[in-house]
């Protein structure tokens, strides 16, 4: 035996095993784990937060309030962080969507969150498409009318591509 055909029997092997070792779950069987593992999730945060306010509740008691107010400047140090990273993702984000958008399009968006932002751009990203593949149909003296564009130099660009240009 080669050294293809024993990389591929070995492959082969280790699929089969994978798959022998997967279990498959109905439709409802999976609803009823991811709710199980929901409502697990749920109990977790909810003893949490118990165990926290009771920790809390204790050093109160023990006239330790120095710790916990440094406990809680810590966690605000902590989550300011945390924002401050999320901001600047979502700042980033947004100016990356709004570079796929035509310049009329940008003074809609300023008041949009990301989410819809998001899907407007895939929207205009869509249309922005099957406008492409209609122009590219189009054919000088065709049935199809030429394309239009919301500007001369699309227009322009349009019209040198196809070599129709007069320059």
């Amino acid at each position: 035996m080669t050294q293809e055909e024993q990389q591929a029997a070995d492959a082969a092997k280790a699929k089969a095993e994978a798959e022998a070792g997967k279990k498959t779950y109905s439709e409802e069987q999976m609803k009823e784990l991811i709710a199980e593992r929901d409502k697990a999730k749920e109990k977790l945060r909810k003893i949490d937060e118990e165990k926290k306010k009771l920790d809390e509740q204790r050093l109160v008691d023990e006239g330790k309030t120095k710790e916990l107010l440094t406990q809680r400047e810590s966690e605000l140090l902590e989550a300011r962080k945390k924002a401050e990273k999320l901001d600047t993702y979502e700042k980033t984000r947004r100016e990356i969507l709004e570079g796929k958008l035509l310049d009329d399009d940008k003074p809609f968006t300023s008041s949009m969150d990301l989410d819809t932002l998001e899907k407007f751009v895939e929207k205009q990203s869509k249309q922005s498409q099957h406008q492409q593949h209609s122009t590219e149909k189009w054919k000088p003296g065709s049935s199809k009318q030429k394309p239009v564009f919301k500007t001369a130099a699309e227009n322009a660009k349009w019209l040198k591509e196809q070599g129709l240009a007069v320059e």
